[in-house]
């Protein structure tokens, strides 16, 4: 069946699926039941560079650092929605790993 007839929360439970399944592909093991998905990245400046990187890529994806949460569990709060598309979701995996890579 195709997607663009199915209900939204069915075609973002995929998404959600999908998504971390891609993180997965770059050694980045999340497993989310919602549609915010937290991507732990330990360091507080690294989770900052992360998330400029990204928006500098058309992503917009939070950093959430101390005092939101303990020092030294810095994290991208990734978001998604049934809109997204998996080129999208595939792309902005992709760049996640890469930045991780970098740092």
């Amino acid at each position: 069946y195709t997607l663009m007839y199915t209900a939204p929360s069915i075609i973002l439970q995929y998404n959600v699926k999908y998504f971390c399944t891609q993180l997965g592909k770059y050694g980045i093991n999340v497993k989310s039941e919602t549609a915010i998905i937290p991507v732990i990245i330990g360091d507080e400046e690294n989770a900052l560079t992360v998330s400029n990187y990204l928006h500098e890529n058309g992503y917009f994806i939070s950093a959430i650092r101390y005092p939101t949460v303990a020092k030294g569990a810095a994290r991208l709060r990734v978001a998604l929605m049934s809109s997204h598309t998996e080129a999208e979701l595939k792309k902005c995996a992709e760049l996640i790993g890469k930045a991780l890579l970098m740092k």
